[in-house]
């Protein structure tokens, strides 16, 4: 609208003035049309870049909303498997203390136990008689010269008390008799 107001005043001062300068009014009025007509032929092509321009700017921002849309949804996974993570990390230090307290119950339980079973397999043997015990009081009463019923006619005979004894049989005598009590 700007030009076209200066045209119009141009064009009636032209009128007013005359034919001749008719023909360059219309001379001038025809370059002024083509010019308008080439800023409207630039106008539209610059206005298809933009809309250009802008479909391909809507498809990438498309693009880029999508990616960031399956990003979220990558977080939020990994943010869930971190989440489950982390409870069983609270779950196991939960058992543990428990674990371990059980393992030294247990630990001091299965001690007491075998102390108790030593004691009492300790025991058991003072109560049974012991036959090696009862060889050996029968060896010191032969070493010792008396009488033992294993062996009446072993004797044991020694002559130093530093020299070992050497154990002898002893003949029974013949001459003696039991004596009957009548």
């Amino acid at each position: 609208m700007r030009t076209l107001i200066p045209l119009l005043m141009l064009f009636l001062a032209l009128a007013l003035t005359g034919c001749d300068k008719e023909e360059k009014l219309r001379a001038w009025q025809q370059q002024q049309v083509e010019q308008l007509q080439q800023q409207a032929r630039e106008n539209s092509e610059t206005a298809r870049e933009l809309v250009k321009a802008d479909a391909q700017a809507r498809q990438e921002v498309a693009v880029i909303h999508r990616d960031l849309q399956s990003e979220r949804i990558e977080v939020g996974h990994q943010r869930d498997a971190l989440e489950s993570d982390r409870k069983d990390v609270a779950t196991a230090r939960e058992r543990v203390p428990l674990l371990a307290t059980a393992f030294q119950g247990g630990a001091v339980l299965l001690a007491c136990t075998l102390g108790l079973g030593v004691c009492g397999w300790l025991l058991s043997g003072v109560s049974k008689p012991d036959s090696d015990g009862e060889l050996e009081d029968l060896l010191v009463l032969e070493v010792g010269g008396e009488h033992t019923p294993l062996s009446p006619s072993l004797r044991l005979k020694s002559d130093s008390p530093t020299i070992t004894p050497a154990i002898e049989l002893q003949q029974p005598d013949h001459n003696t008799t039991p004596h009957l009590a009548a």
